[in-house]
């Protein structure tokens, strides 16, 4: 029957090849018996610290393999929550989470302060949205079944002041109120004093308006001639020699 060796305390040390210090060689070969490892001695005396010249970055910590000094990221932290603020504008349950990540992503991230990072310090949101959690985000909490209506520079009539800002925000324009009522005919014509406008003069006897409501506004050639009998017509001649 093969049965490990039994050793003495004698202190004469050796140094393994996993990196181990045995306090003698028969230690190391009981180690190697009981545990089934091949393992050899490398030399005599103590091992030396193979990680002493050896420098970890982004928080890896130097262990020793077989005698070679290896950089490995932290397996796990602790259930602990005292939230931190990285440099990369994330907060982490703790500095040691903060630590794995970088580790893992190899990238450099320190502590920028402690307590959950202000996600919306330099975020600025346009068109009536508002910043959550370091994104802008349309409001949705109008009232229902309110009907206040208001129009739109847009010409559309809207239930709320609130949900005309809601659409400004949806649509990405500046939405304001024409009018505190339901849009009428004369709200294409507002809304072009308000700022709403074409981008050139319209020429030919064009009008500027919206092909629907919501639409952008554009040069359009719009007319309601009014139906009349052949011998009431008054020809005009047309600059084109064309009556």
């Amino acid at each position: 029957m093969c049965e490990c060796p039994s050793c003495s305390e004698e202190f004469e040390p050796v140094c393994g090849s996993d990196g181990i210090s045995y306090t003698n060689e028969c230690k190391l070969r009981k180690e190697a018996c009981e545990h089934k490892k091949d393992i050899y001695v490398d030399y005599r005396g103590l091992c030396a610290d193979s990680c002493a010249n050896k420098k970890c970055d982004h928080y890896a910590i130097c262990k020793t393999n077989h005698g070679n000094a290896i950089c490995e990221c932290p397996p796990h932290c602790k259930p602990v929550k005292f939230p931190v603020c990285g440099s990369n504008g994330k907060t982490y349950e703790n500095e040691c989470e903060l630590q794995v990540d970088a580790c893992n992503s190899k990238t450099d991230i320190a502590v920028s302060s402690t307590g959950p990072c202000d996600m919306c310090s330099n975020v600025v949101c346009h068109f009536g949205a508002r910043c959550e959690n370091g994104e802008c985000v349309c409001p949705t909490d109008c009232p229902e079944g309110s009907y206040q209506p208001v129009c739109g520079n847009d010409g559309v009539t809207y239930a709320t002041e609130c949900e005309l800002r809601q659409a400004s925000c949806r649509k990405g324009r500046q939405l304001q109120v024409l009018h505190f009522k339901e849009c009428d005919d004369e709200v294409v014509a507002s809304a072009e004093g308000s700022g709403t406008k074409c981008e050139e003069s319209c020429r030919f006897g064009g009008t500027c308006r919206p092909r629907f409501p919501g639409d952008p506004m554009e040069c359009r050639c719009e007319f309601d001639c009014p139906d009349v009998r052949v011998d009431d017509m008054n020809f005009a001649c047309g600059s084109d020699g064309k009556k």
